[in-house]
């Protein structure tokens, strides 16, 4: 037995029969393959595809890089929010 992996969903199994029965109702996968059927691949090609790009040591710090810059600028953003926020007030303007 092999293992398989659901291009749409990601869902990994340690039996590929399940996953390719999986992959005729999953909807994600569905929806992939009228977008872009090029990207539906075979259960067991698609584990070694993720395995090879996604799951490699180097696609997980990209990830991990990607996930970090999204944080940050939301930080950023609300810390400017802040600052606006607790301004102390002009008296001489009223």
């Amino acid at each position: 037995m092999t293992a398989g992996r659901c291009a749409g969903c990601g869902l990994i199994s340690p039996s590929c029969s399940k996953v390719r029965n999986h992959v005729m109702t999953c909807p994600k996968y569905l929806e992939l393959f009228r977008t872009d059927p090029s990207r539906c691949l075979d259960p067991t090609d698609e584990l070694v595809r993720f395995n090879a790009e996604e799951n490699s040591d180097e696609g997980k710090a990209d990830a991990k890089a990607e996930r970090l810059k999204k944080r940050f600028a939301e930080l950023d953003t609300r810390r400017l929010e802040q600052v606006g926020r607790f301004k102390p007030r002009n008296l001489l303007d009223d």
